[in-house]
């Protein structure tokens, strides 16, 4: 088997291996030459704007392709910087070729390429989680999916606030505005992605009477703008429902600007779905619990992965002043393996320093484990509940390090890849 990087020649057989894969339709009617051609020439998303960014693994001709993936290039928040994300997309193995190692072979050389470049994380939205925990995945970001039944939204006094359908008339003069709410947004959650033009194609691009896809701008009496949304109908078993695929709102008003709107539309539809980060409540705005008015669940929204242990550990934001020795074991990336002795005092991180191989860590984890704490963190005492989590120095417990490092964080992501 051969894992390396595709050429432009093969750009079109990867998308005809992820139509066989996933069982869709691809129009496969132009040559791989002119499928490239058009790519650069017309790029729609970032994939396309590097094509080439895809690993595949073929049997030993290099020539027959049994397998791939993408990686998109991202900027994303965690503890309050823009770190280097890698989106991993398209994963796909033909079904005579699956449980061979070609997917394996594919992470194994992405990731090795991944840690030279100085990428921090790797995200991904997983078929199952249970098989991307093999690679050093683990549980990202999750969302808040509420579903709440028109009728009973109440009545919000919105103080003069006012609504704005973009649509071609307006999308240049709204954007400036749109942008800075996201700005704002993605600040409060590790996970979110740093928007560029193809993040802002809903703007950019919007004719709703086209695509009967309507984003609304909710302004508040004093001309900001306090949330933005973009809603669709759908016909299900119990009558006609909103759906909103996209929310961000500034605190309580922005989501009572989002609820009165899709209230006006209660005459011809029963609930909207819609979902909000999982650390943010609902209760402030729901009146009836009863009658089922109002629902929620928990939507798990992909994986997260660290791919530079060091760069992450001194990326990351602490609490008070501590030490602890933490071993980390990667069974994908050896690089990442080993002791890491932190120092931090008034929330600030003093120095990190790689310590012998025979030092003995406090708390020793895998790389999924560490990608869960150090991303979202663990509730108090929630990590002695993790089989594959060595507390070897009960001290860390104790005096409460493991949760001046390891503590609950905010996260939510908005973009698919």
């Amino acid at each position: 088997m051969i894992v390396r990087k595709i050429k432009p020649e093969e750009l079109k057989r990867t998308k005809e291996l992820f139509a066989a894969a996933f069982e869709f339709a691809y129009e496969n009617d132009k040559t791989a030459r002119e499928v490239y051609e058009a790519v650069l020439e017309h790029p729609k998303s970032r994939e396309d704007e590097k094509p080439l960014q895809k690993y595949a693994a073929f049997e030993d001709d290099d020539k027959t392709m049994t397998s791939c993936l993408s990686v998109n290039s991202y900027e994303m928040n965690f503890d309050g910087n823009l770190t280097k994300m890698a989106g991993i997309g398209g994963v796909s193995s033909l079904p005579q070729y699956r449980r061979k190692g070609g997917i394996r072979g594919c992470f194994e050389k992405m990731f090795a390429d991944l840690y030279e470049e100085n990428i921090d994380f790797s995200y991904l939205y997983p078929f199952s989680s249970a098989y991307y925990r093999k690679f050093g995945f683990e549980m990202g970001c999750f969302g808040k999916q509420c579903n709440y039944l028109l009728g009973m939204i109440p009545a919000f006094d919105l103080k003069d606030g006012h609504f704005v359908l973009v649509d071609e008339s307006n999308r240049e003069e709204v954007l400036p505005d749109v942008r800075k709410l996201y700005e704002t947004w993605k600040a409060q959650y590790n996970g979110m992605i740093h928007n560029e033009k193809y993040e802002y194609a809903f703007v950019t691009e919007a004719n709703p009477y086209k695509q009967q896809e309507f984003t609304y701008l909710y302004y508040r009496s004093n001309g900001k703008l306090a949330a933005y949304f973009t809603i669709h109908k759908e016909k299900r078993d119990e009558g006609q429902v909103v759906v909103c695929s996209r929310l961000v709102y500034a605190g309580k008003e922005g989501l009572q600007g989002f609820l009165s709107l899709v209230k006006t539309m209660a005459s011809d539809h029963v609930r909207v779905l819609f979902t909000i980060p999982a650390c943010e409540s609902m209760e402030c705005l729901v009146k009836e619990w009863s009658l089922g008015a109002f629902s929620q669940s928990l939507l798990p929204l992909g994986m997260v992965r660290v791919v530079n242990v060091e760069s992450v550990l001194k990326k990351a934001a602490y609490r008070g002043t501590g030490q602890l020795i933490l071993g980390i074991k990667d069974a994908v990336l050896p690089q990442n393996n080993g002791n890491y002795w932190i120092r931090f005092a008034n929330g600030t991180l003093n120095v990190i320093e790689r310590m012998p191989q025979d030092q003995m860590p406090q708390i020793h984890m895998d790389i999924s484990d560490f990608s869960h704490g150090i991303f979202r963190g663990f509730v108090e005492g929630e990590i002695t509940n993790y089989d594959s989590i060595e507390i070897l120095d009960s001290k860390v417990l104790q005096s409460g390090v493991v949760n001046q490092i390891f503590y609950p964080k905010k996260n939510f992501i908005m973009e698919y890849f």
